[in-house]
């Protein structure tokens, strides 16, 4: 698929297509940036391996067509045909050498260079290549609009009128529920009052009485005395 990103490993997956500096080499499979390929430009089934660190294409050198003709990296030339190449099962064919495809040598390991080789079918020549296109980010959710929350304030001010409105009539009513009973109970005490006052009254007067007949004898003692003293006078006198 064009315009998708890929790791180009060998048949085993042991190893991957790099550029390290600037050579094209297998090393072991990191998934770093170097070892990752834009396949860009379809047409007509051909396309462009173009690295992902190095923005380097992968090149046929000095334009070879034959067995051996070294195959490394080169900046993006548009519409190079030796940048050309067709991907048909596991082979990597060159557009440019229509009957060599791309080949790591009798040996593949870490290091090893490419090059075109006449398709023998040899495992050196097939490749596997692993989408690493990173998926697409998904837009943020859009937050549905928060409810609004009652009018508060307009409930408050009408229960504070109503209670306002109710305030007279609830004391009115509690007054006039109260008048009756307070009557009643004013009533059920007169009685009560009347007889502790009755009987308090013998006791009030005998209190009276003992607590006034120190003071009434002093008073008579005292009128009493000159008198006695004159009488006394005029006896002794004759």
């Amino acid at each position: 698929m064009a315009n998708a990103i890929y790791q180009i490993k060998t048949a085993n997956g042991a190893l991957a297509l790099e550029v390290v500096n600037t050579a094209l080499q297998l090393g072991a499979v990191t998934g770093a940036d170097n070892q990752k390929w834009e396949m860009t430009g379809e047409k007509n089934g051909q396309v462009s391996f173009i690295n992902l660190e190095s923005k380097t294409a992968i090149d046929v050198a000095m334009m070879g067509t034959e067995n051996g003709t070294p195959v490394h990296v080169w900046q993006v030339l548009d519409d190079a045909m030796t940048q050309k190449w067709m991907v048909k099962g596991e082979k990597i064919v060159s557009a440019f050498a229509a009957d060599k495809v791309l080949d790591a040598g009798m040996f593949p390991s870490e290091g090893s260079t490419l090059q075109l080789w006449d398709d023998v079918d040899g495992d050196s020549q097939k490749w596997e290549l692993v989408d690493v296109t990173p998926a697409p980010k998904k837009a943020p959710a859009k937050k549905a609009p928060a409810k609004k929350a009652p009018a508060k304030k307009a409930e408050t001010t009408k229960a504070a009128a109503a209670k306002k409105e109710e305030a007279p009539k609830a004391a009115a009513a509690a007054k006039k529920e109260a008048a009756p009973k307070a009557a009643a109970a004013k009533k059920a005490e007169a009685p009560k009052a009347a007889a502790a006052k009755k009987e308090e009254a013998p006791k009030a007067a005998a209190a009276a009485k003992k607590e006034e007949a120190p003071k009434a004898a002093a008073a008579a003692k005292k009128e009493a005395a000159p008198k006695a003293a004159a009488k006394k006078t005029t006896k002794t006198t004759k």
